[in-house]
């Protein structure tokens, strides 16, 4: 009889195990909200929004934003809270109608086994069928939640109605309890006489609904130097566009490193853009005697598409002083190298996160860089720039790990297996705090260790870039989910820093992503300093920037391209990667 009830048993759950399958394979993800009643959906399970992947769901006319609009705004705001809440991140399953329009295509949208258009209309957000009782509640909702207009750019506040907000390219609605700002509000419609402006009033105001505004640093130091080091950051925060001057610090840094070079220039570079000053030095240089070489990558077909500009920026060197990382093995895998690096005279290292392009040069990018004057530096960063330009890359390298006692160590993918071997054990050790401003995080034993530490008590935060915070490795819900506060920037420029900051004592980047590839795959370099001078300065950046970034994204997912992420709409940028460009792209054209 126990053999027979085990066998039911069995087929039940293999038949349940069947129809998830079924479900799973049958659902698709949500991409992005472009409204309460219009989503994108993942129907061909790419990874990424296409042009007919664009749904209206069918039979609900949903809220609308219109700036102009202040009577309707507030229900759009409580509308579009209820979808992210339901419809974010989530797997979706479509009964397409048959009706398109050039924008869309029309689909009962069903979400864990419920239609969400139903769930719109049962919570009024059916504009076509309201409900005058339901209609008054959220009525007084928002009136206690008291929207404004937060323009990022200009950190300034404004009442709805206000001209000058309605203006703003880079504004937001937001409850004022969540604006993070330093203060500075609208004298055109928050002058004398406003509630804003009359102290007491806004104290009682801010006693009953816990309204408040932290003043902040608008901006943060950019460089630091101790003894052979000199630490450069960018602030994205206050970049908004990218463009080719080269008047950021970054820039400038590198372009006098080339100046001031006697004999050679070894560069390491993932790609290049033409950035006239830094070419113009390059070819002064080459004018003057210095010998430059210089190492890049390809994709499979032997080409740079990330940076289509790096054949021209080329094509001025001799060919004899290029080499590139193609390969049959580059053909078969997605391999590549990712190095950011310059060598000047063997004495001088400049390295980091910052790829030689307009987004890094320009600051639009946040990123770190470390220029070292060291000749035992210089001359383990020219060994692995030797090995990579007599064609031995990725694992074809030799080690080249030195350790520098009481300083810095210098490590090398794929072969130092830098994560598992060195920065794991460092994150096991740690007793204070572990800060990580990352452009990605996907490695799994990493992320188990962060939450260890944080079980333990360590304080762990993590800053992530919007673009790369949804893929599907990456571990951002997952460290959330274990209780660790993750904010995701919400501004143009990516957050592209490698960075681990470690109780006041360890100071961890370079061009490495915490990704299994960017420690077995990849050409890489990172470097570990045990400098407190150093890592307190860049723990100072990283509090600015968490408290730059509004807590509203320790929970939500801003949309890389959207008036969520400041200045996406207006910088020329393809910040999502979808092949549209600011108004062309539906979730900027709505604004």
């Amino acid at each position: 009889m126990k053999k027979y009830i085990t066998i039911i048993l069995l087929t039940l759950a293999f038949i349940a195990f069947c129809l998830l399958e079924y479900n799973r394979k049958n659902e698709s993800k949500v991409l992005e909200i472009v409204s309460p009643d219009t989503i994108v959906v993942d129907i061909n399970k790419n990874g990424r929004k296409d042009f007919d992947e664009t749904i209206c769901v069918a039979d609900v006319e949903s809220y609308k934003f219109d700036i102009n609009d202040t009577e309707t705004i507030g229900f759009w705001y409580l509308a579009n809270q209820f979808a992210l809440k339901n419809l974010q991140e989530k797997h979706v399953k479509l009964n397409f109608t048959g009706e398109k329009t050039s924008t869309c295509s029309y689909a009962h949208v069903n979400v864990g086994n419920k239609d969400y258009g139903q769930l719109l209309d049962k919570n009024n957000f059916n504009i076509n069928n309201l409900n005058e009782e339901k209609t008054k509640e959220q009525k007084d909702i928002i009136n206690r939640m008291n929207l404004v207009i937060y323009n990022h750019k200009s950190k300034i506040v404004h009442k709805l109605d206000c001209k000058f907000g309605k203006l703003s390219h880079d504004a937001v609605i937001l409850p004022f309890k969540q604006i993070i700002h330093e203060g500075r509000k609208c004298k055109y419609c928050m002058g004398e006489g406003s509630d804003y402006k009359n102290k007491s009033k806004y104290k009682k105001q801010k006693s009953k609904q816990d309204f408040h505004a932290r003043p902040i640093l608008k901006y943060y130091p950019n460089e630091i130097v101790d003894g052979n080091f000199k630490l450069i950051i960018s602030d994205h925060t206050n970049t908004l566009k990218p463009d080719d001057k080269c008047n950021f610090s970054m820039c400038k840094n590198f372009v006098q490193l080339i100046n001031s070079s006697k004999s050679t220039i070894d560069i390491a570079s993932y790609g290049f853009d033409n950035i006239p000053a830094v070419i113009s030095a390059l070819e002064n240089a080459k004018n003057r005697g210095v010998k430059i070489r210089i190492v890049y990558d390809v994709n499979s077909s032997g080409q740079n598409t990330v940076y289509p500009e790096t054949h021209n920026f080329l094509s001025s060197f001799d060919k004899n002083q290029l080499k590139n990382d193609y390969s049959k093995e580059k053909v078969k895998s997605s391999i590549i190298m990712h190095n950011k690096f310059a060598i000047f005279d063997k004495t001088t290292v400049f390295t980091g996160s910052m790829n030689f392009s307009r987004t890094g040069f320009s600051g639009f990018n946040s990123n770190s860089v470390l220029i070292i004057n060291s000749l035992r530096s210089a001359k383990i960063f020219e060994h692995e720039f030797e090995q990579m330009f007599n064609g031995k890359f990725h694992q074809a390298k030799t080690e080249e790990t030195q350790n520098y006692p009481g300083e810095y160590a210098i490590y090398f993918s794929p072969q130092d297996k830098v994560i598992t071997n060195k920065i794991i054990p460092l994150v096991k050790e740690a007793q204070n705090y572990i800060y990580i401003p990352i452009f990605v995080i996907t490695h799994e034993e990493l992320t188990q260790a962060l939450i260890n530490a944080h079980n333990r008590g360590v304080d762990v935060k993590l800053i992530t870039d919007a673009t790369n915070a949804k893929i599907s490795r990456s571990k951002v819900k997952i460290l959330r989910k274990a209780g660790i506060p993750v904010k995701i920037e919400n501004y143009a420029g990516k957050m592209h820093s490698k960075t681990i900051i470690i109780d006041d004592n360890y100071l961890i980047l370079g061009s490495m992503n915490f990704s299994k590839s960017g420690e077995n795959k990849n050409d890489e370099n990172c470097v570990i300093i045990k400098n407190s001078k150093l890592t307190k300065f860049y723990k100072g950046f990283f509090e600015y920037m968490w408290t730059k970034i509004p807590d509203v994204y320790l929970k939500r997912y801003p949309m890389p391209e959207s008036s969520e992420s400041v200045g996406s709409c207006t910088d020329g940028v393809d910040n999502d990667f979808d092949g549209k460009i600011d108004s062309v792209d539906e979730s900027c054209a709505k604004y």
